[in-house]
């Protein structure tokens, strides 16, 4: 009943955030943004971290970090930014990874955590959309510049592995 319950209160917040009059999430909104690399100073101002699954556990008691990496995952594609309609991409990944891994349940709360704190206006630091490139975080396609100052700053600062920066850089290229 409890989760019931909490399902009928957030699918309000869910249908408000998809609406398209709001300018701000039309795909035409997508498009206006400026995707002149000129227009932002090219800097990663924020290496990537991560705190895995940030207010929700990663696995159940046997598999404590079962659903870990997609957590990971998602925290990296905020980190890198993108378009509007990327985000919510993103944000159905994560619900489709977590779901394999540990059910359709956890899939949906955890879906249903990150969409209703993309539309707050208070952030949890670090884990806005584009937040690796500081108060100018991106909101607009990548160009293949910011890739690259993306995979170098990975390269450099992160934990990632080898393969795991090649995937993602490749994925960012393939969007």
């Amino acid at each position: 009943m409890g989760k019931l319950f909490m399902l009928l209160l957030l699918l309000p917040c869910y249908a408000w955030s998809q609406t398209s009059s709001r300018p701000e999430c039309s795909p035409q909104a997508d498009s206006d943004l400026s995707n002149n690399v000129n227009d932002i100073e090219l800097v990663i101002n924020q290496s990537f971290t991560t705190d895995l699954c940030t207010g929700y556990k990663e696995g159940t008691k046997n598999q404590p970090l079962l659903w870990a990496d997609c957590c990971k995952m998602h925290d990296l594609r905020l980190w890198a930014g993108g378009t509007r309609k990327e985000r919510r991409h993103v944000d159905k990944l994560l619900r489709q990874c977590v779901k394999e891994k540990g059910g359709k349940m956890h899939g949906l709360i955890m879906w249903l955590g990150v969409r209703i704190g993309s539309l707050s206006p208070i952030k949890i630091p670090g884990k806005q959309w584009g937040n690796g490139w500081g108060k100018k975080n991106r909101k607009a396609k990548l160009s293949d510049l910011e890739i690259t100052k993306l995979e170098e700053s990975l390269r450099k600062d992160s934990d990632l592995s080898v393969d795991e920066i090649d995937s993602f850089i490749k994925e960012l290229r393939d969007r």
